[in-house]
């Protein structure tokens, strides 16, 4: 799986009259990872932010700009469902950035593989001995080479 960042940024349009910045700058990473960290920067000095991963149904609580950071679960985070606001000392709240492509972040590690001879062609079925060199190759994630 790919992880790690790819540096994509969210700019709000407009901010909000009492704040310096736009809204936070969200940086998230491959449409596929093993790692949910989202980056947040671009936080006014003395302003707080809030994140949503509900396209702004549920905001968590306030974060002081000293937390850059906050954690995706395992699961799929559809286009503009990842959001960041900031807030300012007045409690004006700033618009929002969003992540602009599908998120999957997926931690469970695959199923062992197993190989087994596809024909074993010694005096026992189980013994191991074949003159087939033909192998079978199962329970591997599919996708990755399948």
């Amino acid at each position: 799986m790919a992880a790690g960042m790819n540096g994509t940024t969210l700019l709000a349009n407009t901010p909000v009259s009492a704040l310096t910045s736009a809204a936070p700058l969200i940086y998230n990473f491959s449409s596929l990872s093993n790692d949910g960290t989202v980056r947040v920067t671009g936080v006014d000095a003395n302003a707080t932010w809030s994140f949503s991963t509900d396209s702004g149904s549920h905001w968590s609580a306030e974060r002081s700009v000293g937390t850059t950071i906050f954690t995706l679960t395992e699961g799929s985070y559809g286009a503009g469902s990842i959001r960041v606001r900031q807030t300012d000392l007045a409690g004006n709240v700033s618009t929002f950035s969003k992540n602009d492509a599908l998120i999957t972040i997926d931690t469970t590690a695959p199923a062992t593989p197993t190989v087994t001879l596809s024909n074993d062609t010694g005096t026992s079925s189980a013994d191991g001995i074949t003159s087939n060199g033909l192998i079978t190759v199962s329970q591997y994630e599919r996708g990755w080479g399948s």
